[in-house]
Formats: C-alpha cells, structure tokens, sequence
C-alpha cells in the first residue's frame, strides 16, 4: 500500500509540472486526489478529450438531450423470467459479437457511433456469425437522418427511427469524413448509387425504450444485444484512462451529452462496460466500464446541472435485422405503363418492384401531368387502385402486391389549312389541342373567295364538309383547298345566341356545288326558327343547299325549352365519396337523392347543404328544386376530432383555363372551392387555353407560376387571372395585400400561410 501511496504521489507531482488550463472546471491533479480520498478504483490521465479546447470539447459530445427529458420506464427484466448470469459481454459469448471501436474525431457525432455499433452487433446477432469483418458507415447516419443534425448532433431515439426505416451499408459506400471543408462533400446525395434500395438487410425491423434503471439495461442488453445509451461526459470522466468509473469531482454540464454502447456488465465490480467513439487507444483499448451507482437520474432542477453522469438515459434496444423473410414484394405501376413515378426518391419509369418490410411507410411523389416520347398523348392523374390520394404515401401491406396510378389519356389534335391564303379550317389547331377519348369533333372547312375545298388528308381523307368523327387516337388532318376553276358563290350562315352554325360566316361555293349546314342548340334549348334567303324553311339539325348558282344567306335562331333545368353540385372531401357527383343536371319541380359513403377507417364528419351544416347523415334529398344547390361531404377517420378548411378559387380576367388542385378533387373552368383538412398543403395547377395566358395569381409569392403552393391552415380565397393572348393584365381585385420577403401574404381579414 505504501509503494502504490508512493507512486500517486509521483504522478500528482508530475502533473503538476506540465498541468495546462484546458477550459475544464477541474486538473488532472484535482481528479486523481479525489480517486485517493474516495477510495475510488479507477485510475485518470490525459486524453484525447483533456487536450483538446473547449471549442472542440463542445463539438464532440453530440447527443442532444431535450430539457426535462426523462426517460420512460420498461419492463424487460420482469418479463425476462430468467435469473441473469453475474458478468456478461458480448465480446466474448461464443464468439465476439462486438465491433472495433473507432474514432468519431471532431464532430458530435457520437449518437451516430453508438447506434451504428449496435447495429452493427445486431447485424451479427441475428444472422449467428461472430467474428465478421463488418465496418457499417456512420456517415450516412450523419448525413442521411434529416430528424437529426449531423456533426451537430442527434438523438439516440431519432437515429433508431432511421435504423428501422431506412437504416445504413457499408463503410465504403460513404466513407466517414468529419473534417471535410465543403459541406456538399457530405450530402446524403454522396453516398453510393441507389444506396437507399442496399440497405434493405442492413436496417432493423423494430426498437424498444429501455428505462434508466441497472437490471433493465442488463436484461435488455442480455436479450436484444449492444444498446445505445445516453450520458453526461462529466469533467473527470474526461480524465478517464482505465478502471471502474465513479463520479466525484468537477462539473457535469448538459452540454456535454454523449452517446456510447453498453456490451455487458460485471457484478463483482459492480459496473457496466462500454464502448466509447474514442479509437482503440481511448480507455480500456477503446472500453471504459461504470459503476452501477451512476445509473440514475441526477439532475438538479435549481441550480440546471447534472450532479452525476445520469447513465442510462434515452436507451434504446434494437430488434432483429430485416431478412429475406421479413420482405414483401410491391409492385408500383402505372396504366398505362410506362409513366414517371417517384417512390422514397428513387425516380422511375413504371412499373418498378420494390422488397419492403411489411408495415413500412413510404413516400410517394407524382407528375399529375406527363406527355408520351412522341408528344402525341397527354396523360393526367385520375386515381390509385387502393383507394388513396395521389401524393399519399404507401403502406408496405403484409403481402406481395400491386399498387396502380391510374391516369386519364388525352389525344392530340392537329388541324390546319394547306394555305392560309386560301381558306381556314375549324377547329384550327396548329399547335396543340387536347382531346379526351371518343370527343366529337366537326371538321368544317371554309374556302376564301375564289378558292374551293378539295377535300381533307393526313389521318382523315374525305371530301366530305363538313366532316363528323369521334377522336379515338392522336389525329393530324390537313384541309386542302385549290384556286376555283368555275365561278363561286357566297353563302352567309349565322346564328342567334344560345346555339350555333357549322360553318358560320362567309362560304366561298363552286357553281353548281353542294353545302351542308350543322345546327346544333346549346342544353336547354332547341332550334326556333331557320330562315334561308329570308323565307322560314322546316326545323332541322341540318339543311343542305344544292346545285349553287348563286348568292345564299342562313340564319337560325334558338329558343328555351319549356322546361326548365337547374343544377347541383356534388363533391366529397378525403376519406369517402357522394354519389351521383359533380355537376348533376335537375329538372325543376323534381327530387334528387345523394348517397354519403365513408371509406373503411374513416366516418361521415358533416354534410353541408348550401354552406349549412346537416349533420352526420347518410343521405339528403333535394325536392322541388326551383334553383341551383351545392352539396358538400366531410369525413375523419374514426375516432378523431379532424378540421376542415376551405380553398376557393375566382376566376378573373377576359380569358379562360382550368385549375386542378392536388390532394383533392378540384378541376375548375370557372369559380368554385373544395374543403381540406387543416394543414394540407395543396397545389393549384393554372392551365390557360390555346387563346389565353396565365396572367398571375393574387398571391405574390405564386406571382405568375403556373403552380401556387397553399397551405389550409385557415379558409383560403385564391384569384386566377386568365388573360386573351397580347392582351393587358387585369388589376388585382382581392384585399390589400403585402408580399413579405420570405414569401409569406398578410391580407386584411386573412390569417393564411402560404407554402412555396
């Protein structure tokens, strides 16, 4: 006793001489006297930690520790039902299950260390091969995991969460860089190609808390393998070079949180034994062990200090990692196939199969509009196959299976004139006009004056016009038209408001020709009178003249039909449907019925009638309808309390579009409005027609993009300005309001936020 008396005595002596301020509250000489008054077993020097500056000090010990944060109880050894063995570590039970230990270097990211160590042993846990050559990458836990804060450091519950939901690979598919001068070297977007579909095995299927008590962590450890643990690097801890750790002198600030990995533990000394993130030359060659005392929460609420390294809090235990077996297959497709799919920002062409953990979420983004190579279909997105809403994500379900995004074709109509000078062609589509499926179309072409049709060519070749078809794929039709060999008359069609004429104007006819007349009343109306040359000819939805020889005129005239017609409009919000809906077309006098139908999980929240609320009912009849209505469906999911604001749009300006809204059902070509639920960010989509432009919106920070971001924290009134071709912008007709620099709109009597 007296020569180990001796040689402590020459080591406090010695550090004296060479003692230097190192920022803590605390010297080398001041901790290894209260080891010698304290009885303690363990034995300090100068480290890696004691010779860097406070600076770099603080950088270190990454783990984030919320104030007042306490960690939540367990119940792993009661269920145990085991007596636990008096020492235990997993270096060392048939086999080494154990990781070597490496260096975090200057960078908080010791939580990211402790949890890819655990991993790491889990890894060799589950598949039962000690001793495996494996180095998993930290950084693209530092990098990757967007709950935490990378060098600046993290929580050990958060980067559980990215273990089981993404989890990491190989060193050498992100090699650890904490040093790096440019912050782009370390972007996620720097990891190996495609690394989010390589870490399927290298994740774990699920976590549990761990409570900060010595026989939890014991049995959790003994149970599940290495966990990752929380403390408090207290200033003599800094100190630490060997031995069984004891808190007794110096500071323990919340500052200096830290994450390590518990590997066992060893009753007859009392202690736990760790891994630390301070390479193999730290410590114990990498270790340190704690005595059991420290497993306790000491924090001092009035003077906001920690009075002992509060071992053991936020642990965490890690469940198996994913295998083959755990895997379900998910298909993710498109019909028609072949369109652009975005899923856990993986970009494809559909349909793309996926290896999924059951019961995982994942992310899913979508261009509601996308074009075929060849430009000559248009494809929008219509509805999923399970039911879901666009950019809702994807739920691993327990069996392989197939998700479609099922998309609505437009074809592409091209029509010209084979000259300019010589006639027109209706409807004159030069550059692009969409069409949907089986749309009628009325080919009409209009010679000018002393010229003649000779007919149409390209996908249609007929002499017939005008000429009636139904579009059923991408039509290119040219109108050819040749100077007149034979004089020409002129015959003027023209028609009254609510209908029309095909072809209306001025009609170039060759002597002795032919030509037809359409004549179709809009809804709600029919043909009233037809005057040829001034003198009523027979109601038809035709009228030929034949054998021209000379100058013509016809005219129609349209009237109301006797009875008459109102509207209501039906919609429903997320979770259900109404049915009949959209724009349902009533006789007046008469009753219509709607149906409301939650969808499985959800419940009728409210049905409005005419903005008034009806309650939570299943269906509501309309009778003797003598105006135009408006119906209305909410739902929640059941059990929940869901609010609902309401987007609605105002169409301005002399042209004209559409606006779609994605989630939701909105396809506007005038005013109209749909309900959300509080907090959805929704994109409106302006497209003008081929005669139109899209002059802006009444929110600056959208100004004139062709997309305006809102987020339905309140109701929410929208303006869309649709101006004709080289026409001038109408002014602004909503309430005052400010464009602030960050992109955010005050308006008087608007308390909204606006999502770029």
């Amino acid at each position: 006793m007296k020569k180990l008396l001796m040689v402590l005595v020459l080591l406090l002596s010695a550090n004296v001489l060479y003692a230097t301020d190192n920022g803590l509250s605390i010297s080398l000489e001041e901790v290894q006297r209260a080891i010698i008054e304290n009885n303690l077993y363990w034995t300090a020097g100068e480290t890696i930690y004691t010779k860097m500056t406070p600076e770099e000090r603080k950088m270190v010990f990454g783990l984030k520790i919320p104030k007042g944060y306490k960690s939540p109880k367990s119940n792993i050894a009661s269920t145990l039902k085991m007596a636990l063995p008096a020492s235990f570590d997993w270096r060392n039970n048939n086999g080494n299950y154990v990781t070597k230990a490496k260096d975090q270097g200057y960078c908080g990211s010791c939580w990211a260390f402790a949890s890819t160590g655990a991993i790491e042993s889990k890894y060799m846990i589950t598949k039962k091969t000690p001793g495996l050559n494996i180095d998993f990458s930290e950084q693209i836990v530092i990098s990757c995991d967007m709950s935490d804060y990378g060098c600046n450091g993290g929580l050990l519950t958060s980067a559980a969460s990215f273990m089981q939901d993404n989890g990491t690979y190989n060193e050498s598919c992100f090699p650890y860089n904490p040093s790096s001068s440019d912050p782009s070297s370390t972007r996620c977007s720097k990891a190996c190609a495609d690394y989010r579909n390589k870490v399927k095995f290298y994740r774990i299927k699920d976590y549990i808390s761990v409570g900060q008590d010595v026989n939890e962590i014991k049995a959790a450890v003994y149970q599940y393998g290495p966990i990752p643990v929380g403390m408090i690097a207290c200033d003599d801890y800094q100190y630490y070079s060997g031995g069984v750790y004891k808190h007794k002198s110096g500071s323990c600030s919340p500052d200096a949180g830290h994450g390590v990995l518990v590997v066992g533990w060893d009753d007859y000394n009392n202690c736990l034994i760790v891994k630390n993130s301070g390479g193999p030359y730290w410590g114990e060659n990498g270790y340190f062990r704690i005595d059991y005392s420290e497993v306790r929460d000491c924090y001092d609420t009035n003077r906001g200090i920690f009075t002992c390294t509060n071992f053991g809090q936020m642990d965490v235990a890690y469940g198996d990692v994913v295998t083959d077996a755990d895997l379900v297959q998910v298909t993710v497709a498109t019909d028609p196939t072949g369109l652009e799919l975005n899923v856990d920002g993986t970009v494809f062409k559909a349909p793309k199969t996926f290896s999924w953990l059951a019961g995982t979420a994942h992310g899913v983004n979508v261009k509601p509009e996308q074009k075929s190579s060849d430009g000559k279909y248009k494809y929008y997105y219509d509805s999923r196959s399970d039911g879901k809403n666009m950019l809702d994500g994807i739920i691993a379900p327990s069996t392989n299976s197939t998700i479609t995004f099922k998309f609505k074709t437009q074809y592409l109509l091209k029509s010209v004139p084979s000259d300019t000078n010589a006639g027109n062609v209706n409807p004159y589509c030069a550059t692009e006009c969409w069409l949907d499926p089986n749309t009628a179309i009325t080919l009409s072409a209009t010679p000018n004056a002393g010229y003649e049709f000779t007919g149409f060519s390209g996908d249609i070749n007929t002499t017939t016009n005008p000429y009636q078809f139904n579009i059923t794929k991408p039509t290119s039709v040219v109108a050819n038209f040749q100077k007149s060999s034979v004089p020409t008359y002129s015959i003027t069609a023209s028609a009254g408001p609510n209908g029309k004429i095909e072809p209306s104007g001025n009609i170039s006819v060759p002597q002795g020709g032919s030509q037809t007349f359409l004549i179709t009343p809009n809804q709600g109306y029919h043909i009233d009178k037809i005057l040829v040359d001034n003198n009523v000819v027979a109601n038809s939805s035709s009228y030929t003249f034949s054998n021209v020889t000379s100058n013509h005129t016809i005219s129609v005239s349209f009237a109301i039909n006797s009875v008459e017609t109102y509207t209501i409009t039906a919609s429903a919000g997320t979770g259900g449907t109404i049915s009949p809906s959209g724009t349902v077309t009533v006789n007046k006098g008469a009753s219509q019925k709607f149906t409301v139908t939650p969808n499985a999980g959800y419940v009728i929240q409210d049905v409005l009638v005419d903005s008034k609320s009806q309650g939570k009912i299943g269906s509501y009849t309309f009778s003797n309808i003598t105006s135009n209505h408006q119906i209305y469906a909410s739902f929640e999911k059941s059990g929940s309390q869901t609010e609902y604001k309401k987007l609605s749009v105002d169409f301005k300006g002399d042209g004209s579009g559409t606006v779609l809204s994605y989630p939701g059902t909105m396809n506007c070509k005038n005013d109209c409005s749909d309900w959300f639920e509080k907090g959805t960010t929704v994109t409106l989509t302006a497209n003008p027609d081929s005669k139109s432009e899209l002059g802006g919106w009444n929110i600056g920070s959208c100004g004139k993009n062709k997309t305006c971001n809102v987020k339905m924290d309140y109701d929410m009134p929208v303006i869309v300005y649709f101006n004709l071709k080289d026409s001038t912008p109408l002014p602004d007709e909503g309430t005052d309001q400010n464009s602030n620099d960050d992109g955010a709109v005050s308006s008087t009597g608007c308390g909204c936020s606006i999502v770029e």
